[in-house]
């Protein structure tokens, strides 16, 4: 049995936790059985558990909510974790616990530590240096992380810049991975008919993404190619956004869909033609980061456009899947139009890539998580 313990939010009444889904997948086809907590993202809402057999959702709890007040929220998962872990521990032996994020690989620890479970995987999806504003809850976070690192028996980084911070800690080099954000689809995933035309990217409606200078270069395009935006997501700063687009009077070619679920929003991205990842520098751990949405514009054989920002660069310049550029509309507007002009190479580019970081990946998941 596998446990996957990780965070994650509400997207139309659906709990949403990409990382631990997207192993889900990847382990679908093995006949093992998983177990995935989900700590909500909002401190009001229950915690989940859902029960997974060969790869099908059997069954879904909710676990009490002990404390509701951030940051004593965290402390409060600790222990219903440990709560859960030890009411099903009588029944069934864990061969493998994936805690994502430094608190949920620190409960995977306790647990190897005592002889409840047998291996321990810390999967990283992000870092900052600056989690926190407020400086003793930075270097608490910052603790546990260490910790979690020093102890698990491995640890999964989503980028090769974080693997370089666990270097710089002094972590084993043997049991660090790369292990990106690549999604769980192959041979069918780049058959779909796309619209090169349609410009996606998706998101928080927010300071992390360079929407400004992508509104101006959008209007510039229009005057030659008959573009569309897509932008899937919500944030504080939707309606802002929607009045731009009126004033730049580009509001017939931006479409604002909302958030989605991860379904739907694959959907759209494999009917679309270029993927969009402008990051800004607003967010730190964007640095080093592995972009998800770059990733699954790959999987779909979509080019892609991007900043600078984030760590999936290194990819991206060796495979050339798309175009990096400065936050300049300029620079976007002259990188749609190459696109779209050279749009056969920078699709074979970028499924290229894909499948190369795929297989790499589905090769350490069935390597690690099931070798007994």
């Amino acid at each position: 049995m596998i446990i996957i313990s990780g965070h994650g939010q509400i997207i139309n009444n659906i709990f949403i936790e990409a990382n631990a889904s997207n192993l889900i997948d990847f382990l679908s086809d093995k006949k093992v059985n998983i177990i995935q907590i989900v700590h909500s993202m909002d401190p009001k809402i229950n915690s989940l558990v859902n029960y997974y057999t060969c790869g099908k959702l059997i069954k879904t709890e909710k676990l009490p909510i002990h404390i509701k007040i951030v940051p004593f929220r965290y402390v409060s998962e600790i222990i219903t974790t440990i709560l859960y872990i030890f009411s099903i521990k009588r029944k069934e032996k864990i061969d493998c616990f994936i805690g994502i994020d430094p608190l949920n690989a620190f409960v995977g620890v306790l647990f190897k530590k005592i002889g409840l479970v047998k291996k321990t995987i810390f999967h990283t999806p992000d870092y900052s240096k600056k989690r926190f504003d407020n400086p003793l809850l930075n270097k608490i976070y910052h603790s546990v992380d260490l910790f979690s690192a020093k102890n698990s028996d491995y640890v999964w980084n989503v980028s090769k810049k974080i693997l370089k911070v666990r270097i710089h800690q002094g972590i084993i080099k043997q049991k660090l991975f790369v292990v990106p954000n690549i999604p769980c689809m192959l041979s069918n995933s780049v058959k779909t008919k796309k619209n090169r035309f349609t410009l996606i990217t998706l998101g928080q409606l927010s300071e992390q993404l360079d929407f400004d200078n992508l509104f101006i270069a959008i209007k510039k395009v229009s005057k030659k190619y008959p573009v569309k935006l897509i932008i899937v997501g919500d944030g504080p700063k939707k309606q802002e956004l929607i009045n731009k687009t009126r004033i730049l009077k580009i509001n017939n070619l931006i479409e604002f869909v909302g958030r989605k679920p991860h379904n739907m929003a694959l959907k759209l991205i494999s009917n679309s033609g270029i993927g969009l990842a402008l990051y800004t520098k607003k967010w730190a751990f964007n640095l080093y980061g592995d972009s998800a949405k770059c990733r699954e514009f790959f999987a779909f054989g979509l080019p892609i456009i991007t900043t600078k920002n984030h760590a999936t660069i290194d990819d991206i310049t060796k495979y050339n899947p798309g175009i990096i550029c400065e936050m300049d509309s300029n620079e976007y507007a002259s990188a749609i139009i190459k696109i779209l002009n050279n749009y056969s190479m920078y699709s074979k580019n970028s499924i290229l890539l894909h499948q190369k970081r795929f297989i790499e990946k589905r090769d350490i998941i069935d390597q690690i998580c099931l070798k007994k």
